[in-house]
């Protein structure tokens, strides 16, 4: 009598690999991702921090146009040399939120400046003056995440008029607008992760 033994060809082992490794940093991107939203949305809605927009190149190279800034409430004794500060007063720039750097500080008032300016502020702020202490910036990719799920832009509002006010007006914006190509970036990487983990994984591991 004969015996065989049927088995079944091993998967490419060099293929699960680079899977394996695609699909670990998958997971932490998209968790690095959703504490991200999630962590700067709830402090947000706290108060705790303040995430504003930087809107001109005054402070570059530090901070360039189109970065956040995370800011925390003021103390009353904040105005330190070197210090990024969040000020606005109705005598410098028409009232408008400043976010520059402590030049100099005599006498309970302080000079502020741009890194990227070549003279000093019109105007010498107090610590009533100060409406947030600049704690961290997010740039770049990161800048982009937090403007499309964050700050609440535009697509998220249309969006909104479409599910409660079915507002069908909506659509042509919302498809326009929305950040389809993050969208399928996260998707693809998601789906590329559970194929490795239900397909190309070799039977037993």
């Amino acid at each position: 009598m004969t015996i065989t033994a049927s088995h079944t060809a091993p998967r490419t082992p060099s293929l699960h690999r680079v899977g394996q490794v695609f699909s670990k940093i998958t997971w932490a991107a998209l968790a690095v991702l959703a504490v991200l939203v999630v962590g700067l949305a709830a402090a947000q809605a706290s108060g705790v921090l303040t995430l504003d927009r930087i809107l001109t190149g005054s402070m570059e190279p530090t901070l360039l146009t189109g970065d956040y800034v995370l800011s925390r409430g003021p103390s009353g004794h904040d105005l330190h040399r070197g210090a990024i500060i969040a000020y606005s007063n109705p005598a410098a720039y028409d009232g408008l939120r400043i976010t520059h750097r402590v030049h100099s500080v005599t006498t309970g008032r302080a000079v502020m400046q741009g890194d990227h300016n070549p003279g000093p502020d019109p105007y010498r702020i107090a610590e009533s003056d100060v409406r947030g202490v600049i704690v961290g910036h997010i740039g770049g990719f990161g800048a982009r995440i937090v403007e499309q799920f964050v700050v609440t832009p535009q697509w998220r509002t249309d969006l909104g008029s479409l599910i409660h006010d079915h507002d069908t007006a909506a659509v042509p914006a919302l498809l326009g607008g929305a950040p389809w190509g993050l969208v399928a970036a996260l998707v693809l990487m998601a789906l590329t992760a559970l194929l490795d983990r239900f397909v190309l994984r070799p039977r037993g591991e």
